[in-house]
């Protein structure tokens, strides 16, 4: 999966999972999980980095980028995003303490 290599890239151990028009990774860092939906759009990608439980139990891609909690990223390509991606976790992170 492009995404997950994408994000391992940049040092996060990840797992994810391909749910048909986007994917859903999974972080811990600590006690913390959170979860980074990537989609593909039409010039590049975007993401939104939640804590994980501020998600609905049984989430979609649709309702995830809904939810009002959490940050976005976009880039042109997925090395970008993975980096984006890696300062959005450090602000939610900081954020939530």
């Amino acid at each position: 999966m492009r995404e997950a290599n994408a994000l391992r890239s940049k040092g996060l151990e990840v797992k994810c999972e391909d749910l048909g028009d986007c994917v859903a990774c999974y972080y811990k860092k600590g006690e913390e999980l959170y979860t980074i939906v990537i989609k593909e759009g039409l010039k590049g990608y975007f993401a939104k980095v939640v804590p994980f439980h501020k998600l609905p139990p049984a989430f979609t891609c649709s309702s995830a980028f809904l939810v009002p909690y959490g940050l976005y990223a976009f880039a042109e390509d997925l090395d970008e995003l993975a980096d984006k991606v890696k300062e959005k976790l450090e602000l939610v992170r900081t954020s939530s303490d």
